[in-house]
C-alpha cells in the first residue's frame, strides 16, 4: 500500500491533507462496511466523484475505492506505474506479476485479490474486456 498514491496524497492520508488536495468531498457519510478494518461507527467515508477516502483522525483515512470505468481521468501511482483505465491486462500482469497471470490466464475480465505483505489486507483489482476498470481496499471480516 506504501506504493499507493493518487494526485500526490499516499494511499493512507489525514482527512486535512485529503481536503486540501481535493477539495470538499461530494458527501461525507458513516462507512457502510459490516465487517473488516473500516468497520464501525467511528469510520466515516469521504464521498468524491468517482472516488471514496474511509477511516477516521485516529487511524488516518485509506484510498478506499477508485472506480476508472466511469472516469477516464482517475490516474493512481503504483510506485513508477501509473493505473488508469487504459492500464491493460498486459500491463497488470507485468507490474503485479503471479497472481494476476495465474488469476487471468484464459480469462479478460474479473476480479483478483492482491494481498499486502505486511498485514492482512489486499488490494482488490477488477478487470473488464483487458483493461482496469476498479481498485479496491479489501480487509477480512
Amino acid at each position: 500500500f506504501d506504493k499507493l498514491s493518487f494526485k500526490g496524497l499516499p494511499f493512507c492520508s489525514t482527512k486535512t491533507a485529503i481536503v486540501e488536495t481535493l477539495g470538499k468531498p461530494k458527501k461525507e457519510k458513516p462507512s457502510d462496511y459490516e465487517c473488516g478494518f473500516l468497520a464501525g461507527e467511528d469510520f466515516i467515508m469521504l464521498k468524491y466523484k468517482e472516488l471514496n477516502f474511509t477511516g477516521n483522525e485516529k487511524e488516518r483515512y485509506v484510498l478506499d475505492t477508485v472506480n476508472f470505468e466511469k472516469d477516464e481521468t482517475i490516474t493512481v501511482k503504483y510506485g513508477a506505474y501509473s493505473l488508469n483505465n487504459k492500464t491493460t491486462l498486459t500491463e497488470l500482469k507485468m507490474i503485479f506479476g503471479q497472481k494476476i497471470t495465474d488469476e487471468f490466464k484464459d480469462k479478460t475480465e474479473g476480479s483478483v485479490l492482491i494481498h499486502s505483505r505486511q498485514s492482512d489486507d489486499g488490494l482488490l483489482i477488477e478487470v473488464k474486456d483487458e483493461k482496469l476498470i476498479k481498485i479496491s481496499y479489501w480487509s477480512p471480516c
